[in-house]
Parts: structure tokens; sequence; C-alpha cells
């Protein structure tokens, strides 16, 4: 299909893409398609008509490991026709959501939407693209190859999987390269488990009342349901998981000094705000503080976020007349 609508062309039993003829050729990239050409650095290869052609089918020399018959002669495929040729197979010529690292934006991914819009004719060949940045072990990246890599299975059945989760929001912008460190990983995995315990050990409790710091313990809680409602929906998952453990902390010290009680309702709003970056403890959670009522929503998942109280959130200010040479300001 790409070869009889003029977008490939073979050469001595190897098939490469034409990509001038592809006028969207670098748009995943942000880059136009002459200065890609302008700047091309790949190797010279006598064979193709323009440096950024690449191969949708390879002959094969005789000693070649993976080589299979085709109508241009024993070869085997391009790297990237291989994807496309797996993701129609099981999600069809057009699908929603293509991942990959950063690394593949620039040239295997601009290849396969090259490949697959011309041989398809569906525009996008993927609607959503989500790049991911590199998972850092003494600072090298986290690879295969390098023989660094973690099992994440290893870390989910000793710690849970809402602590590999929250860990990864964690340690750092969502647009950086982030260092991985096991040892940090049980720290995330304590902190979800002093969750756990200050809710449940002050269950059925009455709520102090009329305490200063009753009060400002709910202001915490409301400064960090505006935090996670502004930072979640832009994707700061660190800046949102360092306000929840900033809320806790402050519980926590308060708790422990004024012999203070958390109210049913702030302990559901806190669930509640867990419930997106913590997803399996939150609903537990939940069942427990919920009991029997038949009013209550089933599950955590499908309640509502909590609204922020912006008269509680805001720090109390106090207006001090001072006296100065007689005049008061």
């Amino acid at each position: 299909k790409i070869l009889a609508a003029g977008y490939a062309y073979e050469v001595n039993g190897s098939v490469y893409f034409r990509t001038t003829k592809f006028k969207k050729y670098g748009q995943l990239s942000k880059n136009k398609l002459e200065d890609l050409i302008a700047g091309a650095r790949v190797e010279v290869n006598s064979e193709k008509e323009n440096p950024l052609d690449f191969a949708l089918w390879k002959k094969a020399d005789s000693g070649h490991l993976m080589q299979w018959d085709s109508p241009w002669g024993r070869g085997f495929p391009g790297w990237h026709i291989e994807c496309s040729a797996m993701s129609r197979k099981y999600l069809g010529d057009e699908f929603d959501i293509h991942t990959g690292g950063i690394d593949h934006i620039a040239l295997h991914h601009t290849n396969e939407i090259a490949q697959a819009e011309s041989a398809f004719g569906k525009k996008p060949f993927v609607k959503y693209w989500v790049h991911h940045n590199f998972l850092m072990v003494e600072g090298k990246k986290m690879s295969k190859s390098k023989g660094n890599v973690i099992n994440p299975d290893e870390i989910i059945e000793k710690f849970g999987a809402d602590t590999l989760r929250i860990y990864e929001m964690f340690i750092g912008p969502i647009d950086t390269d982030k260092p991985w460190d096991t040892s940090a990983v049980a720290g995330v995995y304590r902190f979800l488990q002093r969750t756990r315990r200050a809710i449940l050990s002050q269950l059925g409790e009455a709520e102090t009342q009329d305490h200063p710091q009753q009060l400002a313990m709910r202001r915490q809680l409301h400064q960090t349901i505006a935090k996670l409602t502004t930072d979640i929906p832009a994707l700061k998952f660190n800046t949102a998981v360092a306000a929840l453990m900033k809320c806790l902390n402050f519980w926590e010290k308060a708790s422990r000094s004024q012999n203070l009680v958390l109210s049913s309702a702030v302990a559901l709003s806190w669930v509640q705000i867990l419930a997106p970056l913590a997803p399996f403890l939150a609903e537990e959670l939940y069942q427990e503080i919920k009991g029997d009522s038949k009013q209550a929503f089933q599950s955590v998942h499908q309640s509502l976020w909590p609204q922020i109280d912006y008269r509680i959130a805001e720090e109390t200010l106090y207006e001090v007349p001072v006296q100065i040479d007689g005049k008061v300001d």
C-alpha cells in the first residue's frame, strides 16, 4: 500500500519510506521536514533518496539470523514497520493512546506515524501520544541493556501498589528524569502506614470541640484540598503528594501535643483527596469510615471531590493598631 501510493521506493531488495512526500513528517517532535533534512546526521546510505528516509524492508545478507521471503527477495522488516504491524493487528488502523519513552519521539514514533497514515489512510494514526522520561539509577538511564532494571512486581509485593504509584509521582516533576532510590520507597510506605493509623485509630471517637488547634487542623485540610484541586489536573503530582505529607505531619503533631481527634468529616475528606494518588488504601479507609451508612457512595472513587471552604483555608489575619509619636496607624 505504501509503495502503491508513492510513499516508498525499492532499491536493490530494500524498501525505503520517502519522507519528502509525507508533509507532516516531524510534526510530533515539532520539527519541519526541511529543517530536519538540513541538520540530518544520519549515516550516509547511497541507496536512499534522502538521508531521513527509513527502511520498511531490508535486504538480508546470507548470514543474517532473521530473514523471510518477500516480493523484493530475502530480507527482514524495518524496526518501525514491526510496531505498526502489531498495533494494526491488535488495535486497528487507528487507536487512542500510544505510550513510549521521550527518546522515541523524534525518530521511532515519527516514523510510525508516517508509515501508518500513508498505508491505512486514517488520520491521526494515534489520537494521544503519552511520552515518559527516564528513571535513573546512579546517574544512568534504567534499561535492560544496562542491567539496572528494578522489577516492579518485587516492589509491589514488598510495599504494595500504592507505594510504588506515589513514589513515582513524588520523586520529581513529570517532565524530568527521576532518580530511583529503593530506600526512599520504604519512606513512602511508612507515610501510607501512618495515614492508615491516623484515620483508623480515631474512628468512632468524638471530635475535640472548641479547641484552637482543631480549627488549625481543618484549615490545613482545606489548604491541602485547594492545593490538590489545582495540582492534580496540572499533573503536578510531586507537589500534590508533598501537600498530603505536610498535612499528615501537622495532624500528627497536633494530635500528640493536644490530644486532639479528627472528626469523621475531616477523615472522609482526607480519604477522598488521597484516592487519586493511593486508590487502594483510600478505598480501604473509605469502607471503614462509611460503615453501614446507606447514604454513602459505594466506593470512594464514586464519591464527590470535597468542597474547599476558603473562609477556613485562609490564614487568620489580625489588624493591630500601632501608635507612633502620638499617631495611630
